[in-house]
């Protein structure tokens, strides 16, 4: 264990030759201003689902497999003082589930949608909390299990100095199985990551936010892990904490499904060392075998062969690099998924002219986004480093908060995909990198998107089936379903 800090786990994957993809594109849709965004829901055996929704409307759409929509209908949640919390798939439906105030109580209750996507007339009241003034809903929170077998609902408390969460976890049928509680006797803490398993162990992690600002934005100073396990109906906690030497950011977590090992993977920087800095990874005890806990220092040479953005100093490359995804491996080890993310403001201003009054000029702000490179790191089952490999990607917009940047992942027959746009301003390629577990790469050109008429927002896709990934594609408000077919 490096530097100080103190400590109070994907399947392995095989080359294979990179598949064809078959296209399906929905008719276009043209947004309504009242239904500002829109989230992929998922597929099951009644259709693929789609969630608009703007400040106080919600409406589901469903399509079939060749991407005809079959029934767009409102949410109605039938109570008053309601608020819509989440929308999850199960395997013949959807559960629609929501706050509903009444009297000094707030409710969290449930209500199925059908293939028509009506809601029930009965709803399942699931939890409840005192509400003694009116202050608008507190959040209720709900996580569902990859498999969808699983669904946790949970709660945020943080009361003189005791912060804590508190979980309940149903099957499919919203039957109880497990409830807990985790806490920790610290002042300004967060959640950063709530998760739950095929199995029903859960995986939870809070951090605490440390005193004083950081130019580069490490905001944690401590982090702390919790895992249940329902075999055992224990809670272990881990407590990662360096007496304030160390600071953290983009925290983000897994658990695996078939080892039941949690990932914790963190930007850090060391305070007392300016050129120590890189990955925090964290592996939880599984099966009585150990955790662990390691660094992974980003080094100038390093940054060297990555493209990023010219900087004059190769820290300021590196404070970039965040953690995206963690891909647990089936023998406890993991891949780690990062990439460059820079963004800032340009202002421009114009010297004065004969429509201006004299002396004043015109000035304009608007915001560059840059994406760079994908960096991927094989972890062993006990945290050492197996391999690194750099996915070249320069992409740069200006205006859109990076919305056609970035890229998706795709996961299947033991193969990572990394989708994403080349140039989302000029030659329009898609591109597609193919990964296998020894490090080995391939990038392929998939199409021309401004042949296909299409422009993909890669980071709002998802992976619906093992061998299907949606994506949507979005011009001038105009939306389209782009169904990628493996």
């Amino acid at each position: 264990m490096r530097q100080g800090i103190l400590l109070v786990l994907i399947c392995m994957l095989a080359m294979a030759p990179a598949s064809g993809q078959r296209l399906v594109k929905s008719f276009p849709l043209k947004l309504s201003s009242k239904l500002s965004d829109y989230q992929i829901i998922g597929k099951n055996s009644k259709g693929i689902y789609v969630h608009y929704f703007g400040s106080n409307e919600h409406q589901i759409e469903m399509f079939n497999e060749s991407l005809r929509s079959m029934q767009r209908k409102t949410i109605q949640l039938r109570d008053k003082n309601t608020k819509l919390e989440e929308i999850v798939m199960v395997h013949d439906g959807l559960l629609a589930f929501y706050s509903h105030i009444e009297g000094n109580q707030q409710y969290l209750k449930m209500r199925f949608v059908n293939d028509y996507l009506e809601t029930s007339l009965t709803n399942l009241v699931l939890d409840s909390m005192p509400k003694f003034t009116y202050q608008g809903f507190e959040p209720y929170y709900i996580k569902q299990s990859q498999d969808l077998s699983k669904i946790v609902t949970f709660s945020i408390f943080d009361d003189k100095g005791i912060f804590s969460v508190r979980f309940k976890m149903y099957n499919d049928s919203l039957s109880l199985l497990h409830q807990g509680v985790f806490e920790v006797e610290r002042r300004d803490m967060v959640l950063k990551s709530f998760k739950v398993n095929n199995n029903g162990v859960i995986y939870a992690v809070m951090s605490r936010i440390g005193k004083g600002t950081d130019v580069h934005d490490y905001t944690y100073d401590e982090i702390y892990t919790f895992t249940f396990n329902p075999s055992t109906q224990r809670i272990v906690r881990q407590d990662i904490t360096s007496d304030g030497g160390f600071r953290f950011k983009q925290i983000i977590t897994e658990i695996s499904n078939s080892t039941n090992r949690g990932y914790v993977v963190a930007a850090y920087k060391n305070k007392k060392e300016a050129y120590d800095l890189g990955l925090l990874v964290i592996g939880s005890e599984y099966a009585g075998k150990a955790g662990f806990l390691e660094t992974l220092p980003f080094t100038k040479e390093q940054m060297s062969q990555m493209h990023s953005y010219e900087f004059k100093d190769w820290i300021d490359q590196a404070v970039i690099v965040l953690p995206k995804r963690i891909l647990p491996r089936s023998d406890g080890g993991c891949i780690i998924v990062n990439e460059g993310e820079y963004q800032y403001t340009r202002i421009l201003r114009s010297p004065p002219t004969n429509v201006y009054f004299y002396g004043e000029s015109f000035t304009r702000m608007y915001d560059q986004n840059h994406y760079f490179d994908i960096l991927n790191y094989s972890i062993n089952p006990n945290g050492s480093l197996d391999w690194r490999v750099v996915l070249p990607k320069v992409q740069m917009t200006e205006g859109d908060g990076g919305l056609y940047s970035s890229f998706i992942m795709y996961e299947a027959n033991n193969l990572l995909k990394f989708l994403f746009n080349e140039d989302v301003y000029t030659n329009g390629n898609f591109i597609e990198y193919n990964l296998n577990p020894a490090g080995a790469n391939k990038r392929v050109s998939l199409f021309n998107s401004d042949k296909d008429g299409i422009t993909l927002i890669p980071q709002k896709g998802k992976q619906i089936s093992g061998n299907q990934l949606l994506i949507p594609s979005e011009q001038k408000r105009n939306l389209q379903l782009v169904l990628f077919n493996y």
